[in-house]
């Protein structure tokens, strides 16, 4: 419907206007990530007003009430209210979904003067509830009569909380405390996913949801094992992957690797696998077993397989150790003689050149090193160390330097033999 009634003035025109809010094309929820909540987009569209007199129109908003006039504030765009200007259309933005809203819109002219409020849309909240699961715990192992407790909020009210078991409703509770009692003992033992669903009163729904394994009272089958890597009959060297797939009509508490009976290692969480250094057992054949465990005990094992473990050996080779010989100076002990006189002869004999300075231990040293080998001689050393052999109480010199060299220089520093 349309009304097309209006009062003309002498300065212009008032009264009811043409104008309706006919449809919502778009209603669109955005998060606004630089917020602590969600923020809503909301796009208007309306009927043009078919009045020439019409220049403009503007769009009226408030939150959690219809009271007029609309006063909202907090859009992007500012507060009520927003002048769309010719347009027909208006996108309002950064709205707290977590209230409703209501909005209007109005016309106006040239002069300013301003229609009615069109028909009132009224969009609700969006936040959803929300809600956890707070027993049993994820991955609990149950059995029995299991209480199931949810705890739900809401910036309005929460109406209900519905359980679910696999996507199954199973009950619903409209007051705190949300609980629901669930009866397992008529269910196949196994993992079971529970679900609970939180709603308020725009409809907005929040959920929760955790996976626990039922247990059966006489469980008594065994774990299902078995040895994926290495392949059996394989030929194996260095470090090599050990692993097995484990399943369980409960839950597997637990797998063990064994090689030729002794246990290598025990793992609590899938992927089970283990690294084993082959290395560290002889080479030849080898058998690798996997046991799994349950929650009650009972036992899985799996097939043997059997590997070659063929590892290089190594050869260490063998520095021979050549033992040094201490070199031992035996220092003859020369009896000094005594010193008989010379007879006179008339000739003159030239005087035998003797070292000026007195020997030390240090020109022993020196002429055992060109003894030797270890160093060459000069010309200064041969003339100073030249002193052998030691014939008859004086130093007759052979033009080089022995160990003879050594034993006189020592005899002379120790006294025994004077130059």
């Amino acid at each position: 419907m349309r009304n097309t009634t209006r009062k003309e003035m002498k300065n212009g025109w008032v009264g009811e206007s043409g104008l309706f809010l006919v449809s919502m094309l778009t209603l669109v929820f955005l998060m606004a990530a630089h917020a602590s909540c969600l923020a809503n987009d909301i796009v208007l569209q309306w009927d043009a007003d078919t009045d020439p007199g019409v220049t403009g129109y503007k769009v009226y908003y408030q939150a959690d009430s219809s009271a007029l006039p609309f006063q909202g504030a907090g859009a992007v765009q500012g507060t009520a209210p927003i002048d769309a200007h010719n347009l027909t259309t208006a996108t309002i933005s950064g709205l707290d979904p977590a209230h409703a809203y209501y909005f209007a819109v109005t016309a106006y002219n040239a002069s300013g003067l301003e229609s009615a409020y069109s028909n009132i849309v009224n969009i609700p909240e969006s936040a959803p509830p929300t809600i956890s699961l707070s027993s049993p715990v994820n991955n609990a192992i149950v059995s029995g009569t299991v209480s199931v407790n949810a705890g739900a909020s809401d910036n309005v009210g929460v109406t209900k909380v519905e359980f679910y078991v696999n996507g199954v409703l199973q009950a619903t509770d409209t007051s705190t405390p949300y609980v629901y009692s669930w009866n397992t003992a008529t269910l196949a033992s196994g993992s079971y996913t529970l679900l609970a669903k939180a709603y308020d009163a725009a409809g907005n729904i929040g959920q929760s949801s955790t996976t626990v394994v039922v247990k059966a009272v006489n469980d008594t089958t065994p774990p299902t094992v078995s040895l994926t890597t290495p392949a059996n009959s394989a030929v194996v060297s260095g470090s090599v992957t050990l692993s097995a797939n484990a399943g369980d009509n409960v839950a597997v508490s637990k797998v063990e690797f064994y090689e030729n009976g002794i246990l290598l290692f025990a793992g609590n969480a899938a992927p089970y696998s283990f690294s084993w250094n082959t290395a560290s057992v002889t080479n030849g054949s080898h058998t690798l077993v996997a046991k799994a465990y349950d929650t009650t005990g009972n036992i899985g094992q799996s097939s043997n397989v059997s590997v070659t473990v063929n590892n290089a050996v190594s050869v260490t080779p063998v520095t021979p150790v050549i033992p040094v010989t201490p070199v031992i100076l035996v220092i003859p002990v020369i009896p000094v003689l005594p010193v008989t006189p010379a007879p006179t002869v008339s000739t003159s004999t030239p005087p035998v050149t003797t070292t000026t300075t007195a020997l030390t231990i240090n020109d022993a040293l020196t002429a055992l090193q060109i003894a030797v080998g270890k160093v060459p001689s000069t010309s200064a050393q041969m003339t100073r160390l030249d002193i052998a052999p030691y014939i008859k109480g004086k130093s007759q010199p052979d033009g080089k330097i022995d160990i003879g060299d050594v034993v006189v220089i020592l005899g002379n520093v120790t006294g025994k033999i004077a130059l």
